[in-house]
């Protein structure tokens, strides 16, 4: 009996995990400077590719969550990384990753990525929340993270889950930045992994609409049946 209760956990945990490849960017292009701008595809980061604007391939700069590199998503501008990976149609898989935000502020002499603003405006604050966006197939998701108070040495790491449904033997995923275009200070990532998983549970307030459904119903065959014996 044990050994049954056994295998429906294990069955049921999410262990079994999709071929993510470098999850956590340790593979690719020298670092030589504390970070690597790259406007490009392909990067070098293996398995990922640059689908959109830019990006900074980060070394040493600031700790990372997992290993010792990390991403983040605006280079000079906002951009978009992916990689596509074999998934098993119409099962369900959770992405973890960690998040964070480039714990950097504006200086005097980037007052040029946007010339608009009025260089007073250029504060530390004036680039929050961080802003990021998962998607994979029809999924997507937002997530966001206050630098404010953060530091290069303690980034304020926080894992993050996003759930989807596959719809074939292969599924794209895709970060991208969702900060405004002058931002070069952007939502940072770490140790992405997916695993499969059960679908996902109805959130309260629908289990709450199903309730007051079935009582509704409930009441109108009471309505009816006293209506009858009337």
């Amino acid at each position: 009996m044990s050994i049954c209760i056994m295998f429906l956990v294990l069955g049921f945990s999410g262990i079994a995990s999709a071929d993510l490849i470098n999850g956590s960017f340790e593979t690719g292009p020298e670092i030589s400077t504390g970070f690597l701008y790259l406007d490009s595809d392909p990067t070098g980061i293996t398995g990922w590719t640059l689908v959109s604007g830019s990006i900074d391939y980060i070394g040493s700069y600031w700790s990372a969550s997992d290993g010792s590199r990390s991403i983040d998503l605006d280079g000079h501008s906002p951009g978009a990384i992916e990689q596509t990976f074999t998934t098993i149609a119409n099962t369900w898989y959770e992405v973890l990753f960690d998040m964070a935000g480039n714990p950097d502020r504006p200086t005097d002499q980037e007052v040029w990525y946007d010339s608009s603003q009025p260089q007073s405006s250029l504060t530390k604050a004036g680039y929050q929340p961080k802003l990021l966006g998962v998607t994979a197939g029809s999924y997507s998701n937002q997530y966001s993270f206050d630098s404010t108070s953060t530091t290069r040495g303690d980034m304020g790491w926080i894992e993050q889950s996003f759930v989807f449904q596959a719809a074939g033997d292969l599924t794209t995923l895709e970060f991208a930045s969702l900060m405004p275009s002058n931002s070069p200070y952007g939502a940072t990532l770490d140790n992405v992994r997916v695993n499969e998983t059960i679908a996902p549970v109805p959130e309260p307030a629908t289990m709450l609409l199903l309730g007051t459904g079935l009582i509704g119903l409930a009441g109108i065959g009471r309505k009816k049946f006293f209506n009858k014996t009337s």
